[in-house]
């Protein structure tokens, strides 16, 4: 029997720990079943276990250090991951970033965009941002990909400025304002210059029919939002898994999907991975159960979604290897 386990990262536990604990339990059991554990989150440690990816906010939530540390990243031509920059604490890990800014700091949100180039200004050495910053920042943002743990658009009803004004309408009115201050710059000194004086690339070209903020890059607290407007290429961070972990190739000789999340209701699992899993395996019919915490989900949710079975254990090592032992009682053969 082939089974594969793709685990999500918790608060203090990777994915790739808690599959393998959730192996140890299963082979407790059945021990001549094969287990493929795919650590599969949206968090930058899973994402950088599948590939090689720049984390911007590394050690940091300053954004002029932000900024700063962007243009050496852009030369090390790796892709640079964005974290989705959600507003609560009640929502999966995956959608909690390690190091983005928490929300105690939205009240300085307003600073960031301005903040954030002048960081890059001070990469290149300049006291002030300049046309010369932006060109700068154009030239390198060509052949640019950057990885989004969100496909929100920034200025759009179900972004991260929609969702800080039902707490701070005024700090996120005066971040939009700010953020459209940078992106009006974008245009004038950015892409749109630079490309004036080369061949325009598919991904500049395609920001010129959309509105500003309205662009599949809003994670980043807006970074993404800005790096897409002068070029950058967006993979949103499902597809970038998908390519890298070889998942849709795996699913298809798989016998049973195991997947795990902290807390699984209906009100986090829009833009989830398990969201995303589950619509993956939905052509295969491969089962699909799911151990969690916490469940919320009624049965005619979980049945929409295409889950077989919800398995309520404690999402830690020991929890997950109670839990592969339970399954293989259950669901070996």
């Amino acid at each position: 029997m082939q089974i594969l386990v793709a685990t999500s990262a918790t608060k203090n536990v990777s994915g790739k720990d808690l599959g393998e604990a959730f192996k140890l339990g299963w082979h407790g059991h059945r021990s001549g079943d094969n287990l493929q554990v795919v650590p599969y989150s949206y968090d930058f440690s899973e994402v950088s276990a599948s590939c090689e990816v720049g984390d911007l906010f590394a050690n940091t939530t300053d954004p002029f250090q932000v900024g700063s540390q962007l243009p050496a990243l852009l030369e090390k031509k790796c892709p640079i991951y964005l974290p989705a920059c959600q507003t609560t604490e009640s929502l999966q890990s995956e959608y909690l970033p390690n190091s983005a800014l928490t929300p105690p700091a939205h009240r300085k949100l307003s600073d960031f965009p301005d903040l954030f180039i002048s960081g890059i200004a001070s990469a290149y050495g300049e006291k002030q941002p300049s046309p010369q910053t932006w060109e700068n920042l154009a030239h390198v943002l060509r052949n640019a990909s950057v990885v989004s743990a969100s496909q929100k658009p920034l200025f759009s009803s179900s972004g991260v400025l929609s969702e800080i004004a039902k707490t701070d309408p005024e700090t996120a009115q005066k971040t939009k304002e700010n953020w459209e201050k940078i992106l009006r710059k974008a245009e004038i000194f950015g892409a749109s210059r630079y490309l004036k004086l080369t061949s325009p690339t598919q991904g500049a070209e395609n920001t010129r029919q959309k509105p500003r903020g309205h662009l599949r890059g809003g994670a980043g607290w807006g970074v993404g939002e800005l790096l897409a407007s002068l070029g950058a290429r967006i993979d949103y961070v499902a597809d970038f898994l998908d390519a890298h972990t070889r998942l849709p190739q795996i699913l298809a000789s798989a016998d049973l999907l195991v997947a795990n999340t902290a807390d699984l209701s209906p009100w986090n699992l829009s833009c989830s991975p398990l969201e995303h899993l589950c619509k993956l395996s939905a052509p295969t019919g491969i089962p699909i159960v799911v151990v969690t915490s916490e469940n919320n989900l009624s049965r005619g949710e979980s049945a929409e979604m295409g889950i077989d079975g919800i398995y309520q254990f404690p999402t830690d090592i020991a929890g997950m290897k109670q839990a592969g032992l339970r399954l293989a009682r259950t669901w070996s053969r």
